[in-house]
């Protein structure tokens, strides 16, 4: 369906022109790595390690673009191990090809006008409660080559993904919205009736695992004990679902936002969404954000979400893990192996959770970005994201870390690398405009051919020869 629509999208993204955004808020987001911004051939050598075993790394990266709007990035890894052989993972079906291509897009991230097709990093529609800091490549061998993207005009405009342009199985979201109020003369050019906003946003997962509610328990799972040396872990096999709803899994909703304050310094506003899961039950959030500059070096901002609810509901549902909480069988006897089945058993009584964030830049050199969310009527639940950024380290040096931490139960979870545990960290340097230097590495998930999940780490250190345009 999203597919049709493609071509008018790219069409209308080239006609108009696009303009920078102008809300304070949008200054929340941690610096990217000036050394992967060029136009030119790329190619590196380096080293891969996949949960310990090493190969050679040979890399392709080419980005370029054209009157100043079209870019184009291919980035693709050849992986030869020991034995001489190519790392069958990375060639073991069609997708993997289609991989090499890093991003089509048609604008910058940030403008009013944009589109792109490729891996989707960190989307949020809204004010999060629906989809919120959802990417379609956390695991690295199972990532989608996906499509977004954003209009604003001012008065309209809206917001739409599809995790994987090329398979109709996938998540498709969008979210309109319009400002009315800039309708209306003398009304319009004020800057509180301006900023008044309402939103409508519906999401559908295509994927068939999406509505599969599976109980972590005999007759639906047979569990086995497996030791690995001194570890003994659980091996769960499915015999048979207890249920499905009907596919695709639906949501929707609707948001309101006001701004109440907004100057050069300072920015705040209060907003709230309804939203509906279907087949299952509807919520409120309500919050408050605040945007300001400390001194002319120092930015800061800081939100507050208060969600109320009964049975069967989770909020943010679309979240930084829903890619392996989809369906997840790594997992012990006490945890969930669908996410819908977790929706269908949080069914405690009267349910209420909150959610804060943060994020603080101090003059270009740190920033980090802090997110936890909870939920009071259901254990072992709570979410934790960390971002650290050194745009600046030192002379020409970049530096980024991110930590997601989920399923939590108290400050004994907050730390630690497991099934629960999503992260990355890059350090990066560039001494010549031809030469890059990084180090990357993944703390993630992979999928075998039997849709088995299990833990991957990923290390790759290697050196990018650039070409310049």
């Amino acid at each position: 369906m999203m597919k049709k629509y493609l071509f008018p999208i790219l069409l209308l993204v080239c006609i108009v022109r696009s303009g920078p955004a102008q809300n304070l808020s949008d200054r929340a987001q941690p610096s990217s790595d000036p050394s992967q911004k060029y136009q030119g051939v790329g190619g590196g050598l380096g080293a891969s390690i996949f949960q310990g075993k090493p190969y050679l790394l040979l890399n392709a990266a080419t980005q370029f673009e054209l009157w100043k709007t079209l870019g184009i990035g291919i980035d693709g890894n050849i992986r030869i191990g020991s034995d001489g052989k190519f790392r069958k993972e990375d060639f073991d079906d069609w997708y993997d090809a289609l991989r090499w291509i890093s991003y089509i897009r048609i604008g910058h991230p940030g403008e009013d006008l944009y589109a792109r097709i490729g891996g989707l990093n960190n989307v949020t529609l809204g004010h999060g409660t629906i989809v919120d800091n959802y990417s379609n490549n956390s695991s690295y061998d199972d990532r989608r080559i996906g499509l977004i993207g954003r209009i604003d005009m001012g008065a309209f405009g809206g917001d739409a993904f599809t995790s994987d342009v090329l398979v109709n199985k996938g998540l498709v979201a969008g979210r309109g919205f319009v400002r009315p109020f800039q309708f209306v003369p003398l009304l319009g050019k004020n800057w509180f009736f301006s900023n008044i906003e309402l939103g409508g946003t519906a999401s559908y997962d295509f994927d068939t695992n999406a509505v599969r509610i599976i109980p972590n328990h005999p007759p639906y799972v047979q569990v086995f004990h497996v030791k690995n040396g001194d570890e003994v872990r659980d091996s769960i096999v499915i015999l048979k679902d207890s249920a499905r709803v009907p596919s695709p899994l639906t949501v929707y909703g609707v948001d309101a936002s006001v701004t109440v304050w907004k100057s050069d310094n300072l920015e705040g506003k209060v907003y709230g969404d309804y939203v509906d899961i279907v087949h299952f039950n509807q919520g409120f959030m309500f919050g408050a954000r605040s945007s300001f500059l400390l001194d002319s070096s120092t930015f800061v901002d800081l939100r507050l979400e208060r969600y109320l609810f009964k049975n069967h509901f989770l909020p943010n549902y679309y979240n930084s893990f829903y890619e392996r909480e989809r369906f997840n069988d790594d997992i012990d006897t006490l945890s969930y192996i669908t996410k819908a089945t977790r929706l269908a058993d949080t069914s405690s009584g009267e349910g209420n959770g909150f959610k804060f964030g943060s994020f603080f830049n101090f003059s270009d050199k740190v920033q980090v970005g802090v997110t936890y969310a909870h939920l009071d009527n259901l254990r072992h639940a709570d979410l934790l994201q960390i971002s650290l950024t050194f745009p600046k380290i030192w002379w020409k040096f970049f530096g980024a870390i991110n930590y997601m931490k989920s399923n939590i139960d108290g400050p004994k979870d907050y730390i630690g690398f497991n099934e629960n545990t999503l992260a990355s960290a890059r350090l990066s340097f560039q001494p010549y405009k031809f030469l890059v230097f990084n180090l990357l590495m993944r703390w993630t998930f992979t999928r075998d051919a039997n849709n088995h999940v299990s833990t991957q780490s990923i290390i790759e250190p290697k050196a990018v020869f650039i070409a310049r345009f």
